[in-house]
């Protein structure tokens, strides 16, 4: 279950969570995140329990939908940390190091993580993985406004993102998905305000008509 960050005497006999609830890494977490740090555990919900600026730290293992909606939210994953449903971003966050995985489960296979009309979300070190056949789409070129949200993540028309250093892939070993398809959708009818910046793209399949080039992607 989700927990705060408290001072707690080192016991190396203790599992994962309880390892990093430790004195010594409670303070690392303090240090860099603040005193309202949460460590979520999988089946966790993101409480974001103050106004602003929570901060949670996400364990390894399977996350259902984490979703933040106060401003100044910081969600940052640890190795084997996968989200795989949903997750729907509504105000200021910056996304880190989490694996975002479409699985059997319908709630995620048309989007993986969806940014709302007012969101403002700097994703960091994320992989976004969608399996090889998920409902794909793509809009004819620019002025006809994108309206398509097959995807791997979805920027709602007003929403901004900012990705770099992120992975976008299939489950296969190559990583391409079938057909032609979209990666990261913008639905505003002008660029400006979402951009993909240095990263890996092994899908076969472009961004959106509206969604800016902001470095290199191999």
């Amino acid at each position: 279950m989700s927990s705060r960050v408290g001072f707690r005497p080192l016991d190396s006999s203790k599992g994962f969570l309880d390892r990093f609830g430790t004195e010594a890494t409670d303070a690392r977490l303090a240090e860099l995140f603040g005193e309202a740090t949460e460590l979520l555990a999988p089946g966790d919900v993101v409480s974001e329990a103050g106004k602003n600026s929570n901060a949670s730290i996400v364990a390894p293992g399977e996350h259902q939908a984490l979703n933040t909606k106060k401003p100044h939210s910081v969600l940052g994953g640890s190795a084997g940390s996968i989200v795989t449903r949903l997750s729907h971003y509504n105000s200021s966050a910056v996304i880190d190091g989490l694996h975002f995985r479409q699985t059997a489960d319908s709630n995620n296979i048309n989007a993986l993580a969806i940014v709302g009309n007012s969101g403002r979300v700097l994703f960091r070190n994320c992989i976004f993985e969608r399996r090889h056949d998920a409902p794909i789409a793509v809009d004819p070129p620019l002025p006809v406004v994108p309206t398509i949200r097959d995807c791997f993540v979805l920027i709602e028309d007003g929403g901004k993102a900012l990705f770099t250093g992120c992975v976008f892939r299939s489950e296969l070993d190559t990583g391409v998905m079938n057909g032609a398809g979209t990666v990261v959708q913008n639905l505003a009818p002008a660029a400006g305000n979402v951009f993909v910046g240095d990263g890996m793209n092994m899908t076969t399949h472009s961004h959106g008509t509206t969604v800016t080039p902001n470095g290199q992607e191999i």
